[in-house]
């Protein structure tokens, strides 16, 4: 892949570990790909055994959070997440869902962006229109969509999809 544009790529750790991490992460920098979502390596665990590995290979973490997620958990992802970002899930709902965005839910949001100080947070879970992308962007740094594009995949309407958010001309 030759692109200009930061990459990020999301998957499950286990594969990865199948596949060895340091050939992964050379064939994320040999992509382009600056930063890797596995939900399932916790920050510790990546702390204890694949930090000094993502270091070497300059690929950021993202690391999710939720509504529920502590203050002080939220400031020490964040810290790990400084060259990336935090992806924060919208609600407690599963991915494809419809997005929630209540004004109670949103002033949540809005103290979880806080506390990660100069990190961006990104939400997802139910981002599925360009309307959910503005609602998002009035309290976040950007939004994450993933079911809703890979439903239109499935459908072959990749291209009217992105057209429909306005990120593709």
């Amino acid at each position: 892949v030759d692109s200009t544009v930061p990459l990020v790529m999301m998957g499950y750790l286990n594969p990865v570990l199948a596949y060895g991490m340091d050939a992964f992460l050379i064939s994320c920098q040999q992509s382009n790909v600056t930063s890797v979502i596995l939900p399932d390596m916790s920050p510790e665990i990546y702390e204890r055994f694949y930090q000094d590995q993502f270091d070497a290979h300059n690929i950021s973490p993202v690391f999710l959070v939720t509504p529920a997620t502590s203050e002080e958990r939220i400031a020490k992802i964040a810290s790990l997440c400084s060259n990336s970002f935090v992806y924060l899930v919208s609600d407690h709902s599963i991915t494809g869902g419809a997005l929630f965005l209540e004004e109670e839910h949103a002033d949540r949001l809005r103290r979880i962006q806080q506390a990660c100080q100069n990190v961006p947070v990104f939400i997802g879970f139910g981002i599925q229109s360009k309307q959910d992308v503005r609602a998002v962007h009035e309290i976040a740094d950007g939004a994450i969509i993933g079911s809703a594009y890979l439903k239109a995949m499935q459908r072959d309407e990749q291209s009217a999809f992105l057209k429909n958010l306005a990120l593709l001309d």
